[in-house]
């Protein structure tokens, strides 16, 4: 039975990391060492994991805090399986989420990485109304032209996958994925600059240089919070136009005008999203420095533009006008 390393980066989360172990520890597959990083927190997360610590059920590393890009940069150091998997410490397993994929692996060496479907889970809701989140988005409809081979609920998708998916707005769940760890030897680690966009910046990394293969099952819960790192909107802004930038200095990018003008509306359109959170926040130069960027990237951005005019109107005549432009939906 090949060995599973499952990373779980963990940063104050100690309300929900049990309920994440005992997930991996039910799995049909056993071959696994759990690898739980803190990232420096400060509440009793160490206190809640010193049973499974002195029972040796997982490997229990504290860091400084670095972000979740350092923390899995840690496990996958330290980390001794063939597969990596990766679950975030507030998300959960279904109990036959390893050995679907293990067993998908071993059948297909030419696969280096599968994904699976999963449920949402907002704040605590009851997954037993949702259906699953890939499936509720129709992403096998989006990644159609990718798909070069379909098994039962397994598809396996050609080199084109990263195309389809950065057009299509699809990111693969991080608490989905399992790889085969001697990828990270050629690809290199997470990019600790990003702390909310560095696992897209991965998984766009390893999509362009190997075989991606998708289960149509829900295997994962992905449980979202209002207070996690993607609700910060400056850091989530900022980070993505990181990445974003990153991937337009990507070569075979340079050389595809349509993923090229694709990636400059995103970039756009996230600044035109900082330049709002400022406006709202009245930091009117540092606000218009952001509409001014965004139109850089997307000339005709009308609203970025308005935006800028309001920018230099009394704020009496900003609130009236704001109003205007937001009924009109001008984007």
């Amino acid at each position: 039975m090949s060995k599973v390393s499952v990373i779980i980066p963990t940063y104050n989360s100690a309300e929900y990391i049990t309920e994440a172990i005992e997930s991996v520890l039910r799995q049909k597959h056993k071959d696994i060492e759990i690898i739980v990083v803190d990232d420096g927190s400060i509440d009793n997360t160490k206190e809640i994991l010193k049973p499974y610590i002195e029972s040796k059920s997982i490997k229990y590393i504290f860091q400084a805090n670095k972000g979740p890009g350092a923390a899995r940069n840690t496990g996958i150091r330290v980390a001794e399986g063939e597969f990596i998997a990766f679950l975030d410490s507030d998300d959960l397993y279904l109990d036959n989420a390893l050995s679907k994929k293990v067993d998908l692996l071993m059948r297909y060496p030419k696969i280096s990485l599968v994904f699976s479907d999963y449920y949402f889970l907002q704040d605590d809701c009851n997954i037993s109304t949702k259906v699953p989140f890939y499936s509720s988005k129709k992403m096998l409809d989006y990644l159609s032209p990718a798909i070069v081979e379909k098994t039962g609920d397994y598809y396996l998708f050609g080199r084109e996958f990263y195309k389809h998916a950065i057009l299509n707005h699809i990111a693969i769940h991080t608490s989905t994925i399992l790889v085969r760890s001697k990828c990270f030897n050629e690809v290199g680690l997470f990019d600790v600059i990003l702390r909310v966009a560095e696992d897209d910046d991965m998984w766009f990394r390893l999509e362009k240089k190997y075989l991606v293969s998708f289960i149509n099952e829900p295997l994962s819960i992905y449980r979202k919070k209002s207070s996690g790192l993607s609700s910060n909107v400056e850091k989530y802004c900022i980070d993505g136009i990181v990445y974003f930038r990153k991937l337009l200095s990507d070569k075979e990018i340079q050389n595809d005008h349509e993923l090229q003008k694709h990636i400059k509306n995103s970039i756009s359109y996230r600044y035109f999203e900082l330049g709002q959170y400022y406006f709202e926040r009245k930091q009117i130069r540092l606000s218009r420095k952001q509409f001014i960027n965004s139109v850089h990237y997307k000339l005709l951005r009308t609203k970025a533009w308005l935006y800028v005019l309001l920018g230099f109107l009394p704020d009496s005549v900003t609130s009236v006008m704001k109003g205007i432009y937001e009924r009109m939906k001008i984007r």
